[in-house]
């Protein structure tokens, strides 16, 4: 694995795991943070992150011993929870499974937690992994027990569209953290050049070793509106109001526009235009122009500016 250089922010978890497993001899503490090139005042936010992986076994001699015994999936690994078996058992799958055939299969051992925190169906999850017998058709069985819950999957991809040799529809994700390319199955319908930049929603399965997907939704190349989708999706930034302000919304009734002094005009009927960049998400700036009727200014206008 090549380590990537000059990122920002610091890696995940799973990024610092993907680097040991690739990367067996390096993995001390100044092989990774001169892999990732750590630096200055960033010392000092990994060092939880060592503390953590210590205290579980993942760094240091214990994990080297580990991995040299040559177990065909590592001690622990991130896994995805894909579904349930007829015995009701919680089933899952190597996150990155990019070997030949199919991957081993996996049974998550219950936790036993009540207080909702337990993982669920479509997680990702730090597990250690305690290989056991075969399955019937011969593949290899885990049972992986729970270290933590790592943060859900995003379900959609945003990211820029382009052509591999072939003509086919490829994604790159504007994520910096998200180094995969994802097939295009399904265009949906959407026209689109190399160089949109696009929604697209996940689909099960792979195709070609990648992730596939399906578009949802065409933005536009350049402007304050890429640029705005970029950032909502890179922060998980909250974009839909919940029912409780809609209905407050609703309810709400017009402006008092107040009495005496203080009253304002009601402009309401006024035909302005706003002057705004159609990709502005602040509409205060408005026009309205007309002939003035006032005969004492002839051939005048009647302007409105409305900040």
């Amino acid at each position: 694995m090549a380590p990537p250089r000059n990122r920002k922010p610091l890696p995940t978890l799973e990024e610092v795991l993907d680097y040991v497993r690739e990367n067996p001899d390096a993995i001390a503490r100044r092989d990774i943070t001169r892999a990732f090139n750590i630096r200055g005042s960033d010392h000092k936010g990994m060092s939880k992150m060592f503390r953590q992986l210590e205290d579980e076994g993942l760094l240091g001699q214990k994990h080297r011993r580990a991995q040299e015994a040559g177990s065909e999936l590592p001690p622990v690994g991130v896994i995805e929870l894909t579904g349930l078996d007829p015995d009701g058992e919680m089933l899952a799958r190597p996150q990155n499974w990019d070997e030949a055939g199919a991957s081993p299969r996996i049974y998550l051992v219950a936790s036993g937690r009540k207080d909702g925190s337990a993982p669920a169906l479509g997680d990702r999850v730090l597990a250690r992994m305690l290989r056991i017998d075969d399955t019937e058709d011969g593949h290899p069985a885990y049972e992986a027990s729970c270290i933590r819950r790592l943060e859900h999957a995003p379900s959609d991809v945003l990211g820029v569209y382009k052509l591999d040799n072939a003509g086919h529809g490829r994604l790159r994700s504007t994520n910096r953290r998200d180094r995969d390319e994802y097939v295009v199955l399904d265009t949906n319908g959407i026209s689109v050049e190399e160089g949109d930049l696009v929604r697209a929603e996940l689909l099960p399965g792979k195709k070609l070793g990648l992730r596939q997907v399906k578009l949802r939704e065409k933005i536009k190349r350049t402007g304050a509106q890429a640029i705005t989708q970029i950032a909502i999706y890179d922060r998980s930034i909250p974009v839909e109001f919940t029912e409780e302000a809609v209905e407050q919304a609703r309810a709400a009734g017009p402006a008092d526009l107040g009495k005496g002094v203080g009253k304002r005009e009601d402009l309401r009927d006024t035909a302005l235009i706003t002057i705004d960049g159609e990709d502005a998400r602040d509409f205060d700036d408005a026009v309205f122009a007309e002939l003035d009727a006032d005969p004492n200014n002839p051939g005048g206008w009647h302007l409105i500016v409305a900040i």
